[in-house]
This record gives structure tokens, C-alpha cells and sequence, in this order.
């Protein structure tokens, strides 16, 4: 779309981002609000490893991303992903959202825990970092926002 932000992540830096999400000490310091998540192409079956930015909501992780890439296709043909969250992997099963009403308030909670993201999908926030309600449902008009569940850790 026109109005869309076209910045995208050179290769190098989610290259850069799994070494340190894997390397002990150092996924301390990037792995705050970023993860591995591992997929299962949809036409190719090969596992696919992408660095996200997420927000964590009790039991679930909500991530958001464009519309135009490919890596959230993956989770509509098979659900199933780990997630390496804090240095350790966890099994969860993804959800996307794909109306932008269902999507909304995760958004929007994702947006306030991650103002970077208001800034590059140009989301204006105020005084108390909010993001303006209009422009944050323009931009769901080409951003995909996945709730994923975790499976609970056996104790």
C-alpha cells in the first residue's frame, strides 16, 4: 500500500539478532522485548527462524508485522511454533487476526510497550504514550497482529 511505511531490516541485523538471542549474556541484553520464533514453511516445510519484537499478555506473546511479508503465512497452514523467550524455547500454537476490530486493543497494548514501533509505523503517541486510535487503525489496515498461546511448561 502507498501509505505504508516501507522501512524493512537490513538481512545483517536478523542474522546479528539470532546470534545474540542464542549466545547466553548477551540474549540478556536484546531479549527483552525480542524472540526467536520458528516456523515451518508453508510450501517448502523447512524450519524458518526470524527475530520478532513482542509484547507478552499473560499466557499469550502478540507480535505485529506487515502485511506484505511472508512469515506470518507460515502460521496460517501450521499453527505451531517454538519461541526461544528469555533463552529458553517454548512450544505455542499462533493465532492471526484478520479483523482489524479483534486485533485492535492487542495492537495498541503493543504499540504502548514498544513506542519504536509507533515511531516507524509513523503512530503518533501522546503525552502518556497512547497511540492515537485513527492512525493506529490505519496502519491495522496492512499490519498483521498474531496472538500466540504458550503451551504450559511441565513442572
Amino acid at each position: 500500500r502507498a501509505d505504508a511505511p516501507s522501512w524493512t531490516p537490513p538481512r545483517w541485523l536478523n542474522w546479528f539478532m539470532k546470534v545474540m538471542l542464542k549466545t547466553p549474556g548477551l540474549q540478556r541484553i536484546v531479549g527483552k522485548n525480542t524472540a526467536l520464533i520458528t516456523t515451518e514453511g508453508r510450501k517448502s516445510g523447512r524450519r524458518i527462524t526470524l527475530p520478532i519484537s513482542y509484547l507478552r499478555i499473560e499466557d499469550r506473546i502478540v507480535v505485529a508485522g506487515h502485511r506484505t511479508r511472508q512469515w506470518w503465512r507460515n502460521l496460517e497452514a501450521n499453527p505451531r511454533v517454538v519461541i526461544r523467550l528469555e533463552g529458553k524455547e517454548r512450544i505455542g500454537y499462533a493465532s492471526v487476526m484478520s479483523d482489524a476490530d479483534d486485533a485492535f486493543a492487542d495492537y495498541i497494548a503493543y504499540v504502548e510497550a514498544q513506542p519504536v514501533v509507533a515511531k516507524i509505523a509513523e503512530i503518533p503517541l501522546d503525552d502518556h504514550g497512547k497511540p492515537d486510535a485513527v492512525k493506529t487503525r490505519k496502519v491495522l489496515g496492512y499490519t498483521v497482529v498474531v496472538s500466540i498461546k504458550l503451551e504450559e511448561i511441565p513442572d
